[in-house]
């Protein structure tokens, strides 16, 4: 079931709050559900409840007033490895490392957020300001772009934390609908868009592996378009296609023996 149909089957919009997700889903449980309602398709009503479990696993958590984490990560240790490829405004090398595994870092010629100059200020008042938000980028292993409002930037780390576990445990259909999901909400993040193609290409492998060569194939092409101007991947998704040839060659050959 694609993200969108799931958005759609809640009436809900892809900006929709856990909060929203769930009204919607009491609602139209009741609704739907056959029991309380004979006569009622119970088909339906399971694509009701799929449609909301996904929602739940994509759908960033809001933060909490007094620890300004997602609740299901407050018990969690955060993960030391950094976050996939790293992308600024300025030149800079990047990777197309699976989220899970640290990238190299990135090499910047200027700094792609400068802290604004103080006007009115002292410059006794300005240094220790401008301090605090360097040690604040230092500390952020995250790419964010200036656009994302601070919400966002939250939202965007407890995404790419709950992405590593999801591929952690295989579960590419709800790793996908995630990073989608983040991809849409935040369209204007780069990094975002790189962890998307990095999770087509895990994807895709798997499949080969699998021998779903044609879903592999598929996956391949859409890590590709989602981030056209990565060479590191444009690289590696070449060998990945050129080791899938080599697979459906050799089954072919099987058939043929056989």
């Amino acid at each position: 079931m694609e993200l969108l149909d799931c958005y759609r089957l809640l009436g809900l919009t892809p900006h929709a709050t856990v909060a929203e997700v769930k009204a919607s889903y009491r609602s139209l449980a009741r609704r739907l559900h056959p029991d309380l309602n004979p006569g009622l398709s119970h088909d339906r009503f399971v694509r009701l409840h799929q449609a909301y479990q996904v929602l739940l696993e994509v759908v960033p958590h809001s933060a909490t007033p007094a620890s300004g984490l997602d609740p299901d990560l407050s018990q969690t240790p955060v993960p030391t490895t950094a976050p996939p490829p790293r992308t600024t405004r300025t030149t800079t090398r990047t990777t197309s490392n699976p989220p899970g595994q640290p990238p190299e870092n990135p090499r910047t010629t200027t700094n792609p957020s400068s802290p604004p100059r103080a006007s009115s200020q002292s410059a006794s008042q300005a240094a220790p300001q401008a301090a605090s938000q360097a040690a604040s980028q230092a500390a952020s292993p995250f790419c964010h772009h200036p656009q994302l409002s601070p919400f966002e930037r939250q939202l965007k780390s407890q995404a790419y934390y709950r992405l590593q576990k999801l591929l952690g445990q295989g579960k590419f259909a709800h790793a996908i609908a995630l990073v989608e999901g983040l991809s849409q909400r935040l369209s204007v993040d780069v990094e975002v868009r790189q962890w998307q193609a990095v999770t087509y290409q895990r994807v895709a492998r798997q499949a080969i592996e699998q021998g779903e060569f044609r879903k592999g194939r598929i996956y391949l092409n859409k890590a590709l378009r989602t981030d056209p101007h990565n060479r590191s991947l444009r690289q590696e998704v070449e060998r990945d296609f050129r080791y899938l040839q080599r697979q459906v060659r050799q089954r072919s050959s099987r058939r043929v023996n056989s």
